[in-house]
């Protein structure tokens, strides 16, 4: 729970590359029953700063300390209510518990989002926690086991840069080998239509089998495939998409 506004969510300890997403932080008490909150660790030589009430809330600056003439352990605190700080007693001599841990606290140290849900990859954004904030651990930590990235080393065809991205179901497709035409498209003899000659022009629902491409025009900024047109063999350049977002062949799903 996040304590500057109390956005309750799950977030990430440690992402999938090793870096730790938050540190730790304080603990939290929860006072069991009436208690003195005190100046001063001394019992003996101590002021009452008030009066804690059963069920209040307490972030541990400092402690469990054993007090040195009474034996009992002893925290640092601010109450939750009113930021109080002072001593209290955890445990009397007898072994009555006046508090307990209630649970701890980390610090964000790395941007991270806390969702609505346990499974990293598949549950919604609440909002992102920023550096410095404070968090109440109320579940967990609880380990995610997902299955390892598949990584793959690959050429772009449009500028034929070179190197690795992570291979998901959700990002990419199997590559087509056949396009189909869905507007009518001039087939020519080179990559730049502007210096190429015309082979002859496709027709709307014309399928064009992939020899080479797509690649990137960078005078028009298009891109560009070479093929071969199924229906007489004619084989040329054509443009997959115009510079303005119009299709003008789609890509046939592999059966």
């Amino acid at each position: 729970k996040a304590v500057s506004d109390g956005a309750i969510g799950w977030f990430t300890i440690k992402s999938k590359q090793g870096s730790d997403m938050v540190q730790p932080g304080r603990s939290t008490y929860v006072c069991t029953s009436n208690i003195a909150l005190t100046d001063v660790i001394d019992i003996k030589n101590c002021k009452v700063v008030r009066k804690l009430s059963k069920g209040e809330g307490l972030t541990v600056l400092e402690g469990p300390i054993e007090d040195e003439n009474t034996k009992v352990p002893r925290i640092k605190a601010r109450a939750a209510s009113d930021g109080v700080e002072g001593w209290v007693t955890v445990r009397g001599n007898a072994g009555s518990v006046y508090a307990e841990e209630s649970g701890k606290q980390v610090v964000v140290c790395r941007r991270v989002a806390l969702q609505t849900a346990f499974e990293a990859d598949s549950s919604e954004v609440i909002r992102e926690l920023a550096e410095e904030e404070v968090l109440e651990i109320l579940e967990g930590p609880t380990e995610e086991v997902t299955d390892p990235p598949l990584r793959i080393r690959c050429r772009a065809a449009a500028d034929g840069k070179v190197g690795w991205t992570t291979l998901r179901s959700d990002s990419f497709l199997p590559c087509s080998s056949t396009y189909r035409c869905v507007a009518p498209a001039a087939m020519h003899d080179a990559l730049s239509p502007e210096s190429a000659a015309t082979v002859r022009r496709l027709e709307v629902g014309e399928e064009v089998e992939l020899f080479e491409g797509p690649r990137e025009e960078v005078g028009f900024g298009v891109l560009r495939l070479r093929g071969r047109a199924l229906k007489d063999g004619a084989t040329g350049w054509v443009t997959v998409a115009g510079n303005q977002g119009k299709p003008f062949l789609e890509a046939v799903p592999p059966e």
